[in-house]
């Protein structure tokens, strides 16, 4: 098992309607992470349950207890979607086997679903891994995912009854206070904190009640692969500048530096504390996305660096 796979499965399925315990989404996301590109056909996905807990960050004895519970509810949990003309409905798995003392769990989907993960080419999701694995609320990956869907368009909008109906909890939550407190907030927090994306999201009304609302979605790294600008130069500018805890790509910790040498040059000023003082200035103010706010911060100095620096200097 690898936090860097990537889970590939069609926007039919990411729309289904289906109550999942965040064990179980997390089960499903990580056999569909197993599948290979060629594959031809469904097979036994085997993993390691405690390569799972470690990439999951949960609790080892609760998990070895339950996962093999938590798959066989999935043999008898039905999924509904459409495809196309059809309306099909079935079970998530086909069968689950684990064996005693190897720690193994061994797993297949139910070849119905065969054509929302197999050989997709259009009209498809997909995320690494490690995005998700780590969310511990029941909703947020199902939000995720119905999110991330959306990330090249930037936005979303639903009806309130349909995104309960989509996060399982249409029978629930009357109040939108509730809804809103216990769902949409704690799943917002978590997807900001723990994964590629970041998103906000705006009420909108209808006479006195809240009826719809709208998303927005902004990827936090650029699509080019990080590895590529991660040099020995961009390691030491991101360590000076105090963005280590940042999940900042190698072209954005350059684009920032770049703006910061431009605006400290004449001055004769750093540019690391530059960016580390707007940095600084960012994380209390930034509302949204905190790369976007930097980038902003920088080139409006937004935290008078240039003034603390000149006085620093003297």
């Amino acid at each position: 098992m690898d936090g860097d796979n990537w889970v590939v499965k069609s926007n039919a399925l990411v729309e289904c309607r289906a109550r999942m315990t965040a064990l179980e989404q997390k089960i499903i996301t990580v056999l569909a992470s197993e599948i290979n590109l060629n594959d031809e056909d469904f097979k036994d996905y085997e993993f390691s349950i405690k390569e799972f807990i470690n990439l999951a960050g949960t609790n080892e004895t609760a998990i070895y207890n339950q996962i093999h519970e938590s798959a066989a509810r999935l043999m008898q949990k039905i999924v509904t979607f459409r495809r196309g003309k059809e309306k099909i409905t079935t079970a998530f798995l086909s069968s689950a086997r684990t064996i005693d003392g190897e720690g193994k769990i061994m797993l297949r989907f139910d070849p119905s679903l065969k054509p929302e993960f197999l050989k997709l080419k259009e009209m498809f999701t997909q995320y690494q891994l490690k995005n998700v694995l780590s969310l511990k609320g029941s909703h947020t990956l199902r939000l995720y995912e119905l999110l991330k869907q959306y990330e090249k368009i930037k936005r979303r909008e639903f009806e309130v009854k349909e995104i309960k109906e989509l996060l399982g909890v249409d029978e629930g939550y009357s109040r939108f206070y509730d809804f809103e407190k216990y769902v949409l907030k704690p799943a917002k927090t978590e997807i900001n904190e723990k994964t590629d994306i970041w998103i906000d999201y705006e009420k909108i009304k209808e006479g006195r009640k809240i009826a719809k609302l709208k998303f927005e979605i902004e990827p936090k790294h650029f699509e080019e692969d990080e590895e590529v600008y991660e040099t020995e130069e961009i390691k030491l500018i991101r360590n000076k500048a105090g963005l280590q805890d940042e999940k900042f790509s190698g072209k954005q910790i350059m684009q920032l530096y770049e703006i910061a040498v431009e605006k400290t040059d004449r001055f004769n000023l750093d540019p690391h504390r530059y960016i580390e003082l707007n940095y600084i200035y960012a994380l209390k103010k930034a509302e949204k996305n905190l790369y976007t706010f930097l980038k902003g911060a920088l080139e409006k100095d937004y935290a008078k660096a240039k003034i603390t620096m000149i006085e620093e200097v003297e």
